[in-house]
């Protein structure tokens, strides 16, 4: 999506999307860092990284819906937009399924080791 928009007349946030994509590196890297805490049993780390990492992907959601989405509506065509969804859905089928299943797993491990505790 991010090339459609900086690609488009139009558009004019260019630092919206800078924003945006800096965000992607760090919830990157959060994850990462949940990782690591939890292959080293480190249960509250593991558990306090979730929880920011929790917040600020929801406001980063937010502003994804309430600006993005919003524009990308305003400035691209049906087509494009159509074009869009199928990149998204080819990408969620290589990438994010394996990805939430990862993500769904480590959850119920962490519940496990808390509920242990």
């Amino acid at each position: 999506m991010f090339p459609e928009l900086e690609s488009h007349v139009d558009f004019s946030l260019h630092s919206l999307i800078s924003e945006l994509k800096e965000h992607h590196e760090i919830f990157r890297e959060y994850t990462q860092t949940i990782q690591r805490f939890l292959n080293e049993n480190q249960f509250e780390k593991t558990y306090t990284a979730l929880c920011t990492y929790m917040d600020e992907l929801l406001d980063h959601i937010a502003v994804e819906d309430d600006e993005l989405f919003v524009i990308s509506e305003s400035l691209l065509s049906d087509a494009e937009l159509e074009t869009m969804y199928h990149k998204f859905k080819d990408i969620d089928i290589d990438l994010g399924e394996s990805r939430k299943t990862q993500l769904f797993k480590l959850l119920k491990d962490i519940e496990v080791e808390i509920k242990q505790d």
